[in-house]
């Protein structure tokens, strides 16, 4: 490489010389352009190109730098950092956020109304001894029509219909003693005539023994023995065509014998309220 380029350095020098001879016969023998940038031009031109070819000679001889202008002229600007380096840092990279968590808070009202499923109310609790709680039953229309003057503390239809009925507290105990009653229409069957009618009642078994009857008012009242064996009595009231009874136990057993006087008003009372059977 080195004669090559030492012969291209002389034949630029040869063909420099032949043209600065022939520049200054020219200025010999003719006269110059009048311009002064023509002639700054020309003398600028012919005293410093061997220089610049030179230079180029040189820095074709010599790799280029990096950074220099060579490496600018190949097509890599020397202002451009390159990644990687010391004197430039990396480009950080954005912080890795976690995925956003569904939030805790309570729905709004875009999503409407919600409708809220009501649990229903529980059983009432059993009465003590196993029984069923006391509470008002449905009564058929017909016999609801029968009207009937209850005294204080007289329940009607509780626990089953076409009855009325008092508790009794037991004196001394908690316990409680019901005393109930029942009301409604005859056995159609029933004949009109009183004997007629008692024999009836023996036939059916409602009523035996011996029947004592007599009359209470616009009520007809019997007495004897129910098919327990024990005292009974019932009441017929003939109201409107209709043959209306209210009929119950005497509640001569030994368990309501305790109580007495207890017992005694409350049949008595019992039959009060037979005897106000209307419609």
């Amino acid at each position: 490489m080195l004669p090559v380029t030492a012969a291209i350095l002389g034949a630029l020098i040869v063909s420099a010389s032949c043209g600065k001879s022939e520049g200054e016969v020219i200025g010999a023998n003719s006269p110059l352009p009048t311009g002064s940038g023509s002639a700054g031009a020309k003398a600028g031109s012919s005293g410093s190109f061997s220089t610049d070819l030179a230079h180029e000679l040189g820095s074709a001889a010599a790799p280029p730098k990096p950074g220099s202008a060579g490496s600018a002229a190949a097509g890599t600007p020397a202002d451009v950092p390159k990644l990687g380096s010391a004197a430039v840092p990396p480009p950080r990279q954005p912080p890795a956020t976690e995925p956003a968590r569904p939030s805790a808070a309570p729905a709004t009202d875009r999503a409407g109304p919600q409708e809220i499923e009501m649990e229903p109310d529980p059983p009432p609790a059993p009465r003590p001894g196993g029984k069923k709680p006391r509470g008002p039953v449905r009564v058929a229309s017909e016999l609801a029509e029968i009207k009937l003057s209850l005294l204080p503390n007289w329940d009607r239809d509780v626990d089953e219909a076409g009855t009325f009925q008092y508790v009794v507290r037991i004196k001394g105990t908690q316990a409680t003693k019901t005393f109930m009653f029942r009301y409604g229409y005859d056995d159609p069957r029933a004949p009109v005539d009183r004997e007629q009618y008692k024999k009836f009642l023996h036939d059916t078994k409602i009523l035996a023994g011996e029947i004592k009857d007599r009359q209470r008012g616009a009520a007809w009242f019997l007495e004897g023995i129910d098919a327990t064996g024990l005292p009974a009595f019932r009441f017929v009231v003939l109201y409107g065509g209709k043959r209306l009874v209210c009929y119950g136990s005497a509640y001569k057993d030994a368990d309501s014998n305790r109580l007495g006087d207890d017992r005694d008003q409350t049949v008595i009372q019992a039959k009060q309220i037979c005897e106000t059977l209307a419609l």
